[in-house]
């Protein structure tokens, strides 16, 4: 009889450190039969200011120091990521210099000349970007 409880107390010692988990893994049945504990992947987003949120921050007229002070300050909080400056030949843009910005809703190029902001426009990608400060360079 001694052995009978020793048995049983070792059972639901092991089935209570069976439940002990803290997050239960679900399962998801496979085509043939057999089942696969199924991780969940959490999607992290970037946090990044929309493009009219940067733009509003970064708007045409601002003076230079000031938006270099704080892009540098927008980068180190993570709201924006710094791509590159592109010289251009012309003054197409209003301003021989273009920042590439990542936004979360694409890539804005903000145009200036030392001086001050002089444009701003939202762009699907760096290399849309690159095409079109080079396409209005060789006009």
């Amino acid at each position: 009889m001694k052995k009978f409880f020793m048995v049983m107390a070792a059972g639901m010692l092991l089935v209570g450190c069976g439940t002990a988990d803290n997050e239960p893994a679900e399962e998801t049945e496979q085509a043939g039969g057999a089942t696969e504990t199924e991780e969940v992947v959490e999607v992290v987003e970037t946090g990044y200011l929309t493009a009219e949120e940067f733009q509003e921050r970064a708007h045409e007229g601002k003076t230079y120091s000031s938006y270099a002070a704080e892009l540098l300050l927008w980068g180190s909080a993570q709201e924006i990521r710094y791509i590159d400056t592109i010289d251009t030949e012309k003054e197409e843009y209003g301003a021989y210099k273009v920042d590439i910005i990542q936004v979360e809703d694409g890539f804005v190029a903000i145009a200036f000349d030392g001086e001050e902001l002089t444009g701003s426009w939202l762009f699907d990608s760096v290399d849309e970007i690159k095409e079109e400060i080079e396409l209005k360079s060789a006009e």
